[in-house]
């Protein structure tokens, strides 16, 4: 009987990780500096360097104000391991997996690895809502400003001056559109609200269109599921719901108000 072959990994070159991480149950600052010596320790990576703390407000039902950071690893670890790694941390520190949002005493999330580019459900890389949370760009800006987004042809720096725009026009794309921004309008005056009922409207040409300058940065939320022209993709950061941010559909229209307004209050850094 011939032996059984077994897979082997091709060994890979170093490269830089970018990793966030948030606190906001019990002694957080104690439970982020374990979880900064437990990455320190990795097999086959070494700490780079680490941002300055950051204070949060929370989102959806948490109350409690979070702590949140970036480190940067040098690691040859394969994307699958050093994610695997990183819940193992998370679990070591009590981390218990509950509702979306729900206080948590670690989180830690895989922002960048390299330029590597990974779209499976249980790995994304890089971390599909990243680019619109101010809870992970203001750190990560601190420490790497110039690392380049390998989907969005932008540095970390441009990311988040993009969100520092004001007032901060979000687009709202679907039949319910045209309903829900007066509602969020007098809670986010901060922002310009615009409503389309789909993508083709604003591409065929609009009242508005004048007002979406080429240059202009906006959120762009798609509550209609439809995918946007790809001209719109090189105008705008965009936020494509279907992609990146699940909002419900147009018939539950108090609970995509709900989720609206945890995006918007990440992405102003609220």
């Amino acid at each position: 009987m011939s032996p059984l072959k077994t897979e082997r990994r091709i060994p890979l070159s170093p490269r830089l990780a970018a990793i966030a991480l948030g606190s906001n149950l019990g002694d957080s600052r104690a439970t982020l500096s374990t979880a900064i010596d437990a990455l320190s320790r990795l097999s086959q990576s070494r700490r780079i360097r680490c941002s300055s703390w950051y204070q949060t407000a929370p989102i959806g039902p948490s109350r409690e104000v979070y702590t949140n950071g970036a480190i940067l690893l040098e690691t040859a670890l394969p994307a699958d391991q050093l994610l695997e790694s990183l819940h193992e941390i998370e679990s070591q520190c009590g981390r218990v997996r509950t509702e979306r949002w729900s206080a948590r005493t670690l989180d830690l999330d895989l922002i960048y690895l390299g330029d590597e580019i990974h779209d499976d459900p249980n790995l994304r890389v890089p971390h599909p809502a990243a680019f619109y949370r101010r809870f992970v760009l203001d750190p990560l800006a601190e420490i790497a400003p110039e690392w380049g987004d390998p989907i969005r042809g932008a540095t970390v720096r441009q990311l988040r001056d993009r969100l520092l725009r004001r007032p901060f026009p979000v687009i709202l794309l679907g039949p319910q559109a045209a309903e829900i921004v007066p509602i969020l309008a007098g809670e986010f005056p901060e922002t310009r609200l615009f409503a389309f009922r789909s993508a083709s409207e604003i591409a065929d040409g609009s009242s508005h269109r004048a007002a979406l300058k080429p240059d202009t940065t906006a959120l762009i939320v798609d509550l209609s599921g439809d995918v946007p022209p790809d001209e719109l993709r090189s105008w705008w950061l965009d936020l494509w719901g279907h992609q990146t941010t699940p909002i419900p559909g147009p018939k539950d229209v108090s609970t995509t108000i709900d989720r609206l307004r945890e995006v918007l209050a990440s992405a102003l850094g609220r």
